[in-house]
Order: structure tokens, then sequence, then C-alpha cells
């Protein structure tokens, strides 16, 4: 029987982990803006989860133990017909939900998936109860098997980017997927159906009600690490390295922290991770201070560490105060409420309360406020010392900045020591008392966020949907920068001569200003990505030029002349539009052969549109394009070889590539934030190509043939990393 549980549990936990990136693999072709994508998706999984958890709770609860069965069944062979009916997403409907899609992904995944979803959901603490009722002493306690499930989902996370997606296109996957639920409907048709869990269970002891207090500290315990899993994905994925599949170690280590916890974990393990926990969170906050720099692998490392430690400790705490087995339903409850709670305020709330991610460093101090530790009074004198000891904390931090400010003499990492040795200091001080530490680290990191670093003038910080944007003017140089997290998408100097050149990624000197010099016409030209408007520095009269751009706050900064300036210019001379959306579904709107030159660029951090970069994408350009258009991509990407994508797509579609980096020179280094840059360019008539091919800086792109060409059923990421 033990054997039957897990199995059945740890296939529940695989299928309901590796449907959610198929599922969204099925909508980001129809929608785009990845972000907005994958987020939805999360929450919308989070709060089946929750629903899940809480038809368990209530079947338990109000059905008697020998229907429960039926029940369950009766509700399984609704979910397989919905899995045998449902069809693919209407892309029709996907168009006209193009400006605002969040209503109609929920209602599309709730018709597609909503009810085989919900029903594995359900699995883990429906099975774990009924385990506890076949009776003998080891089902008692039934939380191994949450062990089980937890392996489950670790192996379908780590299997799906590894194995499933390179090997299988969506639709083959689809079509396992649903061999993988019907095998376990007939696994748990087979465990409804026992003896054990239907018509002769055992009926478990009862237990004391569970006081309100201890039910929201569940729910507290389970809020903070799921809060923490988002915020230090999006700070790494963003902020620190934009790898793409980063995202999956956070979402591993979160899985293993509930798998060591189901185990329990004693006093001194608590003490001691506790303790630990204390001088990592410290060392975090002072690394998101801004003005300290520190390596990027050292970050990421720092950060992980951080992660396991919170989560290894809330989990285990959460886990070492479970219920009795007869309680079993409404602990899991509390767990997927604080899951979802936590989900739904960093994707849905905090964008709206936040400019910058700062819930991520209110869940670092929320997880040292929940260490375990002797009771401290709490008394009103007590907590005004607390304060206080917080407000002396921010205030030496303001004053040594200030001092450092004037001190231009001291190498800068030596003011950075100064700059936050003490506060720090004082924060260790009283890490034993978690109240005050966790006040004092908060202290910390309000004031280092709202102080700019030494040469920074910020001026403009915007939080959206699709992440945290940052205007900085570089006081040295008088340089306008527009950040994406740590990813430069555009600069302007401020200094008169220098106004209206183009800097960052697009200078004269770079591949760019060569695509634009060799296309044979010119007269219509669409862009795919706005920044900072760059690119409109090289519009000339009469030429026509299209941006296409999904973040209306991009947009809003970029015309904005107080910021930059280059629209403004252009305008004068250009016809210059701008159209706010998922380029892939704009230009759909877009005349055939209307365009001469066609520019994407769109692939410069880790939420990279593979929607863009398919066969369906690159035909969708050619018929925008006249016969002897030009095709550019701009693929400068510190992680990703774009180009092995882009090649073999080339050929599928009858073209032919050439490519240049531009590297750093004595030239190039002698100017203000000019960056080295990867551009491709194809196109499908030779007489467009001759200059680029009669150039020895553009050498043909080489092309495998044994390269899968990539659709919107085939994708692989992982194949484009360069450490391959």
């Amino acid at each position: 029987m033990a054997l039957l549980y897990s199995a059945t549990l740890f296939s529940s936990a695989f299928l309901l982990f590796s449907v959610q990136p198929m599922v969204g693999k099925f909508l980001l072709p129809l929608l785009g803006g990845s972000p907005q994508v994958w987020n939805t998706c999360m929450v919308f999984f989070q709060a089946l989860l929750l629903f899940g958890y809480l038809y368990a709770h209530a079947l338990a609860r109000y059905v008697p133990a020998r229907h429960q069965g039926r029940v369950h069944l009766l509700i399984l062979a609704l979910a397989c017909a919905c899995l045998l009916g449902a069809g693919q997403p209407n892309p029709a409907a996907a168009m006209r939900a193009g400006d605002s899609p969040v209503i109609w992904i929920l209602g599309t995944l709730l018709r597609w998936v909503g009810l085989p979803v919900f029903l594995l959901a359900a699995t883990s603490p429906l099975l774990q109860l009924w385990y506890a009722r076949t009776g003998g002493k080891k089902p008692r306690d039934p939380y191994f098997l949450y062990g089980a499930s937890n392996l489950g989902s670790l192996l379908a996370l780590l299997s799906y980017p590894l194995v499933l997606e390179p090997a299988f296109t969506l639709s083959r996957q689809r079509t396992l997927w649903n061999a993988g639920y019907l095998a376990l409907a007939a696994a748990l048709a087979a465990i409804a159906a026992t003896k054990h869990a239907v018509s002769h269970a055992t009926k478990l002891p009862p237990a004391r009600p569970i006081p309100k207090l201890r039910l929201a500290r569940w729910v507290l315990l389970a809020f903070v690490p799921s809060s923490l899993l988002l915020g230090v994905t999006s700070y790494l994925s963003t902020d620190i390295a934009p790898v793409p599949l980063l995202w999956v170690l956070p979402l591993a280590i979160y899985l293993m922290t509930f798998i060591a916890a189901a185990r329990g974990l004693t006093p001194s393990t608590v003490n001691k991770i506790a303790r630990a926990l204390a001088l990592a969170a410290l060392c975090a906050i002072c690394a998101l201070s801004t003005s300290f720099d520190f390596p990027e692998m050292l970050l990421v490392i720092l950060h992980l560490t951080l992660f396991l430690l919170a989560a290894t400790l809330c989990h285990g705490l959460l886990l070492n105060s479970r219920p009795p087995a007869s309680q079993l339903t409404i602990f899991y409850l509390c767990v997927a409420l604080g899951g979802v709670l936590g989900g739904i305020f960093n994707t849905l709330v905090a964008p709206l309360l936040f400019s910058t991610l700062a819930e991520y460093p209110l869940a670092i101090v929320l997880a040292v406020g929940l260490r375990p530790g002797r009771v401290q009074p709490s008394s009103l004198r007590a907590r005004s010392l607390d304060l206080a000891y917080a407000g002396a904390v921010g205030l030496c931090f303001v004053l040594l900045q200030r001092l450092g400010a004037n001190a231009s003499w001291l190498p800068q990492h030596l003011h950075n020591v100064i700059n936050l040795g003490l506060p720090a200091l004082l924060c260790l001080r009283v890490s034993a008392r978690h109240f005050r530490f966790a006040l004092a680290l908060a202290s910390l990191y309000i004031c280092s966020t709202l102080i700019a670093t030494t040469g920074q003038d910020i001026l403009a910080r915007q939080r959206s949907f699709f992440g945290s944007l940052l205007v900085n003017l570089d006081l040295k140089t008088k340089t306008n920068l527009l950040f994406h997290g740590r990813t430069l998408h555009g600069a302007q100097s401020q200094l008169p001569a220098s106004r209206r050149e183009p800097l960052s990624y697009y200078s004269r000197l770079g591949p760019v200003a060569d695509i634009l010099a060799y296309a044979p016409h010119r007269s219509d030209v669409a862009v795919v990505g706005l920044g900072t408007g760059s690119m409109a520095a090289y519009a000339r009269a009469t030429e026509s030029w299209t941006f296409y751009e999904i973040n209306a706050q991009v947009i809003a900064i970029a015309k904005n002349p107080g910021f930059f300036t280059f629209l403004r210019d252009a305008s004068a001379v250009a016809d210059i539009q701008i159209e706010l959306g998922d380029a892939r579904l704009r230009l759909q709107q877009q005349a055939d052969a209307s365009l001469d030159v066609l520019i994407v660029d769109a692939f410069g951090s880790d939420s990279i549109p593979v929607h863009l970069i398919t066969r369906e994408a690159v035909e969708l350009y050619w018929r925008k394009l006249r016969p002897d258009g030009l095709l550019a991509f701009h693929i400068s990407n510190r992680f990703l070889e774009l180009s092995r994508a882009l090649g073999p797509l080339a050929t599928a579609t009858g073209a032919k590539a050439f490519h240049r980096v531009q590297r750093l020179d004595s030239t190039t280094n002698a100017l203000a934030f000019v960056m080295p840059s990867h551009w491709l360019v194809m196109a499908r008539t030779k007489a467009t190509l001759n200059r680029f091919a009669a150039d020895p800086r553009w050498p043909a792109v080489e092309n495998s043939t044994s390269a899968r060409v990539w659709s919107d059923d085939y994708f692989n990421l992982l194949a484009l990393l360069r450490i391959w």
C-alpha cells in the first residue's frame, strides 16, 4: 500500500509540474510578452492548487469516508472527459485579447486544463488522508508521502527543460501528458475502490481544535518562502545574471527544502539554520544596497544560499508543527493559502505598490523575524527601543554616505566598505534579538535604496508587469541611461554637441549603421522594440518609421524630452509612429509587401520572446517585407548564441544570413557608453545582400544541417547557451 500510494503521488506531482511550462508555451506564440504570460500562468496554478486543497478538506470533513472514493471517481471521470475533449486555444480570440490578455489567459486555462489540474492538486492531501485510514502504526503519520510528492515535482521541473523540451514537440508533449494522466486516473480508481480507502476505512482518533493563531502562523510560514521564491528569481534573472532557465534553480531549492523538512528538523538543526540565516540576510541586504557591487557569481551563490536557509527554516517550522492525520487537510489548505498569497503579492500587488523589487528584501526581513528564539519582552518600551535602534542604524548609514561623498579621494571599494561596515556591525550586534534585528535590516535597506549611488542621479524609477525601469543621469559623462534591471536599454548624451548621436548598441561605428547603409531601399522601416528610441536617430527625411513596443512605460520614457529626445528630434524630419502591443500581433495588421527594412530588437535580457524567432514568425516577416526587403536581428546576449536558431530559420525560409560582431577597440573605447553588439541580417534575394557579402566584417552564418528549425511547436533555449 505504501508503494502504491507513493507511486501515485509521485506521478500526480510530476504531471502537475510538467503541465505548467507546457501550457505556457502553447499560449506564448498567441499572446507574446513572456513575463505577462508566465506570471499569469503561475498565479492560475497556485490558485487552482488552493481550490484543490479546499476540495480535499471539504470532502474529508463533510462526506462520509465510505462515499469519498465514489465522489472522487465521479470528478476523475469528468476530468478525463475534459482532457480528451479539450481543444487548442483559439488564435482569433487571442488576437482580440491582445491588449489586456490576463482575463483571457485565465479563462482559457480554466476551460482547457482547469478540471484535470484541479484533480491533480487535490490528490496529495486526499491520498495522504486515505492512507492514514488504512490502519496500522505507520499510516498514522502519512506525511512521508509529501516527500514523494515533492520528489515528483522536482524531477518534473528538472526533466522538462533538460529532457522533454529538447526531445519532443509541444504536440507530442501534450499526447504523452494525456497518456500519463489516464494512467494516473487508473491508479486513482484502483485506490478509491479498495476497501482500505472506502468501505473499511479506519476511523482516526479525534484531535483538539486548532487555535486560529496557529492557523495564521501556518499561512505565514508558507507565504514567506513563496514570496521569496518569486523575489529571488526576479532579482537574479533581471538584476544580476539574465540567464534563461535560471528560474529552475530557486524552484528546485524550494521543492528540495520541502523534501528535507518532511523528515523533520531537530531543534539544534533549526537553531543552526537560524544563526546562518541571520548572517546570510545581513550580507544580502548589504549586496542589495545601491552603493555596493559584488561579482555576479558571488551574488548568485549568496542569494541562493539565503533562499535555501530561509525556505528550509520556514518549511521545517511548518512541518514540525503539523497536526495529527485527522487534521491533515486543514494543514495543507493553510499551506496552499500561504503559497497563493505569496504569488499574488509578488505578481499582482507588488508592481502596484513598489517602484523597485522591494518585495524581495521585505520577504527577507519577514524570514529573519520568523526565526525561533527565546521570548523577548513585548512592552511598549521594548518596542520603542527596537524602533530607536533601527533608526540609529539608518542614520549611521546616511551620515557615512554624506561624509563619503565629500571624501572623493577615497577609492570606491574602500568607501563602500566604510559606508556599510559600521551599520552592518550594528545589525549583527543584535542578531539574537529577532524583532530588533529585522527592523535594523529593514532600516539599512530603505536608507540605501533612497540614497543614490555616488556619481548617479536617479531621474525616474518605474515598475510594471514587465519589470523595473530606471532612468539615471551619469554625472561624470552627462549621459542619460535607461536600465531594465541591470540591462542597459539605451543611452543619450546631454551635451549639445553629442545629443543626436546614438550610443550603447546603436553607435554609428557599429553593425546597425551598416545595416541601414547597405539596405537597397529604406523608405519604410519597422523596428520591434523601442528602448530609448535610439534607432530613430538614423531616420531620414521622407522616411516612415514604425516602432512596436509592448511596455507602455517604455514608450512614455522614450517620448519624455526630459529623459531622451531621439523620437522628438526624428519626428522633425521623418514620419515616426509607435504601436503599443506585441509586435507579432501588430504586424499581422500591417499591409503585405509594405516594408523595406524590418529590425527585430527584443532579445537583450533574460525574457527571450522566442515567439519572435520561430518559423511562423519569420514567414510573417517575409510577407510584410517587399521582395528585396532586408530582415535584421539584434542578437547581443551574454548567455545565448541566437544565431544558432536564426541560421536554420533563414535556410528553411529560403534566405541567406550574414552577421557581424562589434568588439570594443581603441576608437570605441574613447566613446562613453558605446557597447559591443552582435547583429544578424537575412534576405531572400542575392542583390539585397551584395554589400554585406563584400564586407569582410560580415561573414555568412554557418548553418548546421543537423540543427532543428524552431517553430511555434518546438523551440529549445538550452541549445543556445554559450556553454555548449
